[in-house]
């Protein structure tokens, strides 16, 4: 399955199972193959183990591995992030450990320790609705929803993980450089390790970036 045709699975399948209480639960087995589309080289777990925050509701591993690279916490889609504490309070208990995902399945925050690291919003109405269909949505929403998802899973330790097999990431935490109030992202090209740029939000690069 392709990355898009992913996205329109999710589209429809939220659509169908959509309804006023609908718990999380009946969501979140729809995350596991919009991920498997979307960042392909990663196996998806669902309620791994318990570990010493607690249990996510899903994970990242690489193919074959058995450590959690990355974490994830679902909640209720009809409620906002920004009015949901326990939520963002247990993603970013999960944070401390490995990169987390908080989402709403239309919210898509990365934290990593107490950092941001990017976000993503397909509007509730838009996804719940039918005024436009599910192929429409995709292509308006599938590049700028793979960011945040491929810093979620690339972002692991101080020396990140290669972004698209081309580049790698170094992370300066806030406030270890003067003056400057933000995180810094620097990118480098992985053969001569030249910096190419930095960005207070970040974003994967494409092997078909031309920097």
């Amino acid at each position: 399955m392709t990355s898009r045709e992913a996205l329109i699975t999710y589209i429809k399948d939220i659509r169908k199972v959509h309804g006023s209480g609908t718990p999380e639960n009946t969501y979140l087995p729809l995350l596991k193959p919009l991920f498997e589309g979307l960042l392909p080289e990663y196996e998806v777990i669902t309620h791994p183990s318990k570990d010493q925050q607690g249990l996510p509701d899903f994970a990242l591993r690489e193919p074959g591995g058995a450590e959690n690279i990355a974490l994830g916490e679902a909640e209720a889609l009809d409620l906002p992030l920004s009015s949901n504490a326990h939520g963002l309070q247990q993603a970013q208990g999960y944070a401390k450990q490995a990169p987390t995902l908080l989402t709403n399945f239309h919210e898509f925050v990365v934290l990593d320790g107490s950092t941001e690291l990017g976000r993503y919003t397909i509007a509730h109405a838009d996804l719940t609705g039918h005024d436009l269909k599910p192929a429409a949505l995709a292509d308006r929403h599938l590049a700028e929803l793979s960011s945040p998802l491929n810093v979620w899973a690339s972002a692991r330790g101080t020396l990140r993980r290669p972004l698209c097999g081309q580049f790698w990431v170094i992370f300066i935490e806030k406030n270890t450089v003067p003056e400057v109030g933000f995180p810094i992202y620097l990118y480098f090209n992985s053969q001569n390790l030249k910096p190419i740029s930095n960005s207070q939000n970040l974003k994967p690069i494409s092997p078909s970036s031309q920097m």
